[in-house]
């Protein structure tokens, strides 16, 4: 989890409306959190 923490941290806007953007894009899909979901969500797949 901590990577997964650190890989998003790296790669997402600084701020919380940026942070809350993508933990909500990455909960409304129901799936497991993986960094490939993550890169994903981040790459607009």
């Amino acid at each position: 989890a901590d990577e997964l923490i650190d890989y998003l941290v790296r790669r997402i806007d600084r701020s919380a409306e940026a942070a809350e953007a993508v933990v909500d894009r990455l909960d409304a899909l129901h799936r497991p959190v993986t960094r490939v979901l993550a890169r994903q969500v981040l790459d607009g797949e």
